[in-house]
C-alpha cells in the first residue's frame, strides 16, 4: 500500500535517475590532448586546478587569440601556446568544464535521492526492496 507522497517521491526519483543518464554521457575525467599546463606570460596555468570560472576565463582568451589569428589570416594551428594549438587547449578546457560540472550535479543527484529515499514510506520501501529482490532471482 503507498501513500500519494510515496508515488510522487517515486516520480521524482524516476526523473533523477534521468538525469544520471544524461551525466553518464559526460565524461569523468580529463583525456587531455595537451599537457594541461598552459604557460602565459609570466603564469603556469594548470587546467586540472583551476575552478570553472577560472577556465571559462581562460578559454575567453584563447578565443580572442583565434579570433586575432583569424583576422591576421594566420591558421588557428599555426598559433602555438606551451606546445600546443588553441582548438586543442580550448578542447581540454571544455572537457575538463564537463568533468567539473558532472561532478558537482552528481554529487546534488545523490543528495537528492538519499532524501528522497528517506522520505518514502516503510512499506513503500520494503515494496521496493522486495521488487528489486525479486529481480535479482529472476
Amino acid at each position: 500500500m503507498s501513500t500519494k507522497n510515496d508515488e510522487m517521491i517515486l516520480q521524482l526519483k524516476k526523473k533523477v535517475e534521468e538525469q544520471k543518464a544524461e551525466l553518464a554521457k559526460l565524461p569523468r575525467t580529463l583525456q587531455a590532448e595537451t599537457s594541461t599546463v598552459l604557460r602565459q606570460d609570466v603564469d603556469n596555468l594548470n587546467l586540472r586546478v583551476m575552478s570553472v570560472e577560472q577556465l571559462k576565463l581562460l578559454k575567453v582568451k584563447l578565443h580572442t587569440y583565434a579570433m586575432a589569428a583569424a583576422d591576421l589570416k594566420i591558421g588557428i594551428d599555426e598559433v602555438v601556446i606551451s606546445g600546443y594549438s588553441i582548438d586543442k587547449w580550448m578542447h581540454d578546457i571544455d572537457t575538463q568544464i564537463s568533468v567539473l560540472t558532472r561532478a558537482e550535479k552528481e554529487k546534488k543527484l545523490k543528495e537528492t535521492e538519499a532524501t528522497l529515499n528517506r522520505m518514502l514510506s516503510d512499506d513503500k520501501r520494503t515494496e521496493l526492496e522486495l521488487q528489486e529482490l525479486a529481480k535479482m532471482l529472476g
